[in-house]
């Protein structure tokens, strides 16, 4: 005789069965589920993902890739390797984030954030902080990052290549590691040369500090342009500081050439001797930042100006200075609006047949672009397409000096003169 099966079991198995069925479809499909969680989550963040690829979801392992926003790039993977120290609270030991990428533009207002501006507006606006699991956080990796940066009447910077690691040091504390492969002013012709950054520091719950050191590519066997920059950061007060420092620079035979330097130099300066010596600092919080106060020399310099740019009939024009002391200060949301002085001595001008030797003075602009001074508003010297020459000629005549002889102020006279026409018409 048949044993019948009790209806209790036979609807706990029906349940199992159903249970079983569920997971087994929640598997199936839990990578466009995963997916379609992760757009709604960040649209409510105020980011509207265009496309996400969830390419291994599992217990131990995440990975993530092509995350678009406004159909650009966001990041181009992200994987998490997850442990279970028991079944109720899993961790992630390390992310791993490559081929990010990040827009943004500075202005006089603030932060531009582009695609991520509604979730930095929604966290200023609530507080908001990043939630934090149970547990020591995740050893963190940034590869091949790119990030974008444009200055309002500024330059727009490129940082390739960019690499960043934190990596436990002990309770509260990670020692960082950072790399760029090329810090670049995006321009047809640069302000300046590629530059490669490397370092490292560390980060505890009181501050962050960061000593990293630059250098330049050159061409040839010649030095390369080197720097150092530290950086600083205390965390209850969020105040920082960085300061960069320039190794003497040589210019000329064995040294490095202006194209080395600048680009955008060299279109004008065929030829360059002498030394160069800076260093700058800003100071900064979450709220501001002071303008970047830039100090240095410039000594025994000679420098020739490139014919091609030279107003027709005109003649050569070359320059030459034994010492130039420096300080220029810049809004870092509006470099244009930057002030300068120079402190010149023995200096020397030659603009076809008029020359002028022993200059000397001080020379202030209080605006960088278009050059500013009080002389040069005094003299109101117009407007139009030699309105920033003119007003750069009457900013240096005005602190300069010759020697002091009848001869020497003629000949002074007659090279400003020069340097007028100069400016109005190079190329």
């Amino acid at each position: 005789m048949r044993q019948r099966r009790s209806p209790i079991l036979s609807a706990m198995l029906w349940v199992l069965a159903a249970v079983a069925l569920l997971g087994a479809a929640l598997w199936v499909f839990r990578v466009p589920i995963a997916e379609t969680l992760i757009k709604d989550r960040l649209a409510q963040a105020g980011i509207a993902l265009t496309q996400i690829d969830v390419r291994a979801l599992g217990p131990f392992r995440v990975d993530i890739g092509n995350l678009r926003v406004a159909g650009k790039v966001l990041l181009a993977g992200a994987e998490a390797d997850i442990a279970w120290p028991d079944l109720l609270h899993p961790r992630i030991n390390r992310i791993v984030l490559s081929g990010f990428r990040l827009d943004l533009g500075i202005s006089s207002s603030g932060v531009d954030w582009r695609g991520l501006s509604p979730l930095m507006k929604a966290m200023a606006a609530t507080g908001a902080k990043p939630a934090t699991a149970a547990g020591p956080p995740p050893d963190v990796v940034l590869r091949d990052a790119a990030v974008r940066i444009s200055v309002s009447a500024g330059p727009e910077l490129e940082f390739a290549g960019v690499s960043v690691s934190a990596a436990k040091a002990g309770q509260g504390a990670w020692d960082l590691k950072l790399g760029v492969d090329a810090l670049r002013h995006a321009a047809a012709t640069p302000a300046f040369a590629p530059i490669r950054i490397m370092g490292g520091g560390g980060w505890t719950k009181d501050g962050l500090v960061v000593d990293a050191a630059g250098s330049g590519a050159v061409s040839g066997a010649a030095p390369g342009l080197t720097g150092r920059l530290r950086l600083t950061r205390d965390t209850g007060s969020g105040e920082g500081e960085a300061k960069f420092q320039l190794t003497l620079v040589r210019f000329g035979d064995g040294g490095v050439s202006i194209r080395d330097l600048s680009p955008l130099a060299a279109r004008y300066v065929k030829a360059i001797s002498g030394a160069l010596q800076a260093s700058a600092k800003i100071a900064f919080n979450d709220a501001w930042a002071t303008p970047v106060e830039l100090v240095g020399d410039i000594t025994n310099l000679d420098a020739v100006i490139d014919p091609a740019v030279i107003p027709q009939g005109m003649g050569g024009t070359s320059v030459s200075v034994d010492r130039v002391d420096f300080k220029i200060s810049l809004p870092p949301a509006s470099p244009e609006r930057g002030r300068a002085g120079f402190a010149v001595t023995g200096g020397g001008l030659r603009i076809g047949g008029a020359a002028a030797d022993g200059l000397g003075g001080d020379v202030y602009f209080d605006a960088l672009w278009p050059p500013a001074c009080h002389r040069a508003r005094a003299l109101d010297v117009g407007s139009g397409a030699g309105h920033a020459g003119a007003m750069f000629a009457a900013c240096l005549e005005g602190g300069l000096r010759s020697s002091g002889t009848n001869q020497s102020k003629a000949a002074f006279a007659d090279v400003m003169a020069a340097l007028r026409r100069l400016l109005a018409g190079i190329k």
